[in-house]
Parts: C-alpha cells; structure tokens; sequence
C-alpha cells in the first residue's frame, strides 16, 4: 500500500494555520497534515503577505516535510494562494479542495478593496485582535474558538492581502490546472459563492460541493463534514498501489 497523501491546508486571511485545529484533529490519524502560517500571519507575521511570498513558503513547507506532492485544501485566501501555486507549480499537488474563493476579484465590485485595505493598515493589532477574539467567541465553542485566538489575528495582513487580490484574475489558473478539484463551499456563502459555476466549468476535473448550515469559514461551521469532503477527495486521488510500484 503506498502512503497517504499529505494534506496542506493554507488558513484565511488575519488568520493563521490554527483554524485546522479540527481538521487536524479529524483527519491525521489517516493522513500527514501540515498546516503553516502564510507570511503576514501568525509565525511569519514580520513579512508582507504577497502570493509570490506565499508560494515561496508553500514550498519550503513541502520540503521540509520531505512531501514531493501533496493534497492542497485552501480556504478564502488560502484557497487563492492554492490557485497560484497550482498555476505556477502544478507539480507539487496530487488535487486541490478550494472553499470560500469562487470569486473573481475584479470589476467595479472590487471597490471595497480600497476601503478595507486603508481600514486594516490604521487599525491597532490590540483592538483588532480584541475585536476578532470576541466575534469568534460568540460565533463557535471554546474547542474551537479558543486556539484560533491564540494563533492571533493580523489587520495589516488584511491590508496586504486584499491590495493583492484586486484585479487578479484566477479562473485562468484553475483552467490550466490538469489534476481534479474540489470546490466545497458553505451555503450560506453568498459573497464567494457569486462565480461558483464558472470556476467549476473553467476547471478541467472538477466537483462542487455545498455544505448546509455552512458559511465562509465552512471548514469551523461543520468541521466534521468538511473533514470528511476532504478525506474522501485525498483518498480518491491517491496514487494506486500498482502506479506506485511501476514508478
């Protein structure tokens, strides 16, 4: 039997690699999980959060894990970080789950960026991680709110990341990815879910699927659905035993 696939899940923006904690807990009896900061956030929040940043330290990740590929499950800006790694490196990932970023950041709709980006800059890490720290409080149980927290949260992270996401086009680079996707988003997405069908026609092998009683953070609303969406994809494209032995 050849050896599961490792599982690289890459956190949402102001986030950190914390928000996995129930995928983790879920998920590595079966499979090797790696979940890193992306720069701008948590361990890696003295750098500036850029993809090219953020694909540099996917594959140092990979290497020092010893992974030659990996499953790629990225979430939000984690899940745009994914597309442009798999774009520019398609060779690390044996399949990719993306959720909450089935949206093209471009248009006249992309204003907002603007405003959110000048808003994170000047906003104080303290009342920021304050402010964050209370709304997961009200939003999920200490199991999980409580090492999201700890992991902190980074406003100039927000800052960087959304001047990035403007006017960057991904359908391009899932068009070009040959290897099978997963798009798994929250119902209740409504924001993420607006290019949802043309992410699913523009990739070459790929599923959809919705989580009920989920929202953006579908991975934290049903962590057990979502754990189990993501095993049965990372099992799905395994490499078969008879592959293996003929490489």
């Amino acid at each position: 039997m050849p050896a599961p696939p490792a599982l690289l899940f890459l956190h949402g923006v102001r986030l950190s690699g914390a928000m996995w904690d129930p995928q983790r807990r879920l998920l590595a009896g079966e499979f090797p999980v790696l979940t890193p900061d992306l720069p701008g956030h948590g361990r890696l929040h003295g750098r500036s959060f850029s993809f090219a940043a953020a694909i540099d330290a996917v594959g140092r990740v990979l290497a020092e894990a010893g992974a030659r590929s990996c499953v790629v499950v990225g979430l939000s800006l984690g899940g745009y970080v994914a597309m442009e790694a798999m774009r520019a490196r398609p060779e690390w990932f044996l399949g990719a789950v993306l959720s909450g970023c089935t949206r093209e950041h471009t248009g006249p709709a992309t204003a907002w960026h603007r405003g959110l980006a000048a808003l994170c800059w000047g906003w104080p890490e303290p009342s920021f991680a304050h402010f964050n720290a209370t709304l997961f409080r009200a939003l999920y149980p200490p199991t999980i709110a409580e090492s999201i927290i700890a992991g902190g949260f980074y406003p100039r992270a927000v800052s960087d990341a959304v001047t990035e996401l403007r006017g960057r086009r991904f359908l391009p680079a899932l068009a070009g990815f040959p290897k099978p996707v997963l798009l798994l988003n929250g119902r209740w997405d409504i924001v993420f879910r607006r290019d949802e069908d043309a992410f699913r026609r523009a990739a070459q092998h790929a599923r959809l699927a919705v989580l009920p009683r989920a929202a953006h953070l579908a991975n934290l609303d049903q962590p057990r659905a979502f754990a189990a969406e993501v095993a049965g994809f990372a099992r799905s494209v395994a490499p078969r035993a008879d592959a293996v032995a003929a490489g």
